[in-house]
């Protein structure tokens, strides 16, 4: 679906009176439809800390002697960079500013300023490229022909999201808890596909409870 398609579905479901034939112009209950639509739209983006499959990206930057740092606006966060196919060691950065004499050659570790996103990595002795894995920041879609970058299969998640926000606008509670039961379903199903696994811990059952 691409942004006015959601718009429609959305218009569609909600059973309000009124078309949709544009993403912007638009009257009465439909004129809400676009923010709920984007809030929807980056809220799932960003669950999960934006540590979704389809969100991840790669690029190369090229460094050198005299510029070992970069800044990115479309990094979200990195997962790791490589040169020559080895991962490069990340040093947090309370660390690297207290490291002296560090030590010039090939890339080999980097840090990150947690203001800034600055990513810069140890004194360089030449030119090199190294190569970024990282998760995107959230996408937007403004063009009533764009599409979000969410898998197809998962792209209603968007529309009952927007669909529970304009049931709790409107007073409207079993759209809420109809749209409410999709979203969780579909939700849980994207979890499984598209956000790494991870090891959950658990604590000792004792009297009952978990301490």
């Amino acid at each position: 679906m691409n942004y006015l398609e959601i718009l429609q579905e959305i218009n569609r479901l909600a059973g309000t009176q009124g078309t949709v034939d544009a993403v912007s112009g638009l009257a009465g209950y439909q004129e809400l439809l676009p923010s709920y639509a984007d809030n929807a739209y980056e809220d799932i983006q960003l669950f999960r800390d934006c540590d979704w499959i389809f969100m991840r990206q790669e690029a190369e930057k090229a460094l050198d002697a005299t510029t070992n740092s970069f800044t990115d606006t479309d990094i979200a966060k990195i997962r790791f960079i490589t040169y020559d196919y080895k991962k490069l060691t990340y040093v947090p950065y309370e660390r690297w500013i207290l490291w002296e004499n560090m030590s010039t050659g090939e890339p080999k570790m980097y840090t990150i300023q947690p203001e800034t996103g600055e990513v810069t990595l140890n004194p360089l002795n030449a030119a090199y490229t190294v190569k970024v894995y990282y998760q995107r920041v959230p996408d937007t879609m403004t063009a009533q022909t764009d599409e979000p970058i969410l898998p197809t299969r998962f792209q209603n998640l968007i529309v009952f999201k927007a669909l529970i926000d304009l049931g709790q606008y409107v007073g409207n509670y079993d759209l809420i808890q109809h749209y409410g039961t999709r979203f969780s379903v579909l939700m849980g199903q994207m979890l499984r596909s598209q956000n790494p696994a991870k090891k959950l811990k658990t604590k000792p059952f004792v009297r009952g409870e978990f301490y």
